[in-house]
């Protein structure tokens, strides 16, 4: 869900997201607030529309069937270079993915 009104209203914003998912941490993209990150337990998603879309950013993961790390940690990070997003998973370990092409200053 999103709100543009200080929380007076909400709209959902699931488009490209399956409903039956588990959503667990959501970014937002310090240097371009369009840019929002999202883990579920099918893995990554990334919107480039501030949450108006999303596309899985798997690329790399080592499984996306149910291997993220539930909702009782934060599980989804930013470097503070805001080069990596760090995801934690389940019997995997931790995985980086680089963003660096989303740093205008890169």
């Amino acid at each position: 869900m999103k709100s543009t009104d200080g929380g007076e209203s909400w709209f959902k914003i699931m488009n490209g997201l399956d409903d039956k998912s588990e959503f667990y941490s959501l970014l937002i993209y310090p240097l371009n607030h369009s840019i929002l990150f999202l883990s579920t337990n099918r893995g990554v998603y990334v919107s480039g529309d501030a949450g108006n879309s999303w596309q899985p950013a798997n690329r790399g993961l080592p499984s996306t069937n149910n291997q993220v790390r539930d909702n009782v940690a934060q599980n989804l990070a930013l470097t503070s270079d805001n080069r990596y997003l760090i995801l934690g998973l389940v019997d995997y370990g931790v995985w980086r993915a680089d963003i660096s092409s989303l740093n205008p200053q890169s």
